[in-house]
């Protein structure tokens, strides 16, 4: 049984592309990048290269802010 929260797809790196500018493109944490390829550092991906991705961090969460009040959820406001 496969109890992990979240699923993997491929993804192919873009020419110019970093850990960080893909991470922050694609809302994902750069240190599950790293760690999911297994990389030693956070530039040098080659355009072509193919990572693996997770799509279950900030997609999956929308923060509602306003002035006085920070909730996770519509309904709290």
């Amino acid at each position: 049984m496969d109890y992990t929260p979240y699923k993997l797809y491929n993804y192919k790196v873009k020419s110019g592309e970093d850990v960080f500018s893909i991470a922050k493109r694609l809302f994902l944490n750069e240190f599950k990048i790293k760690e999911l390829n297994k990389l030693d550092g956070y530039t040098g991906l080659k355009a072509g290269q193919v990572l693996v991705l997770s799509n279950a961090y900030a997609r999956n969460t929308i923060l509602y802010i306003d002035k006085n009040h920070i909730s996770s959820s519509p309904d709290s406001l």
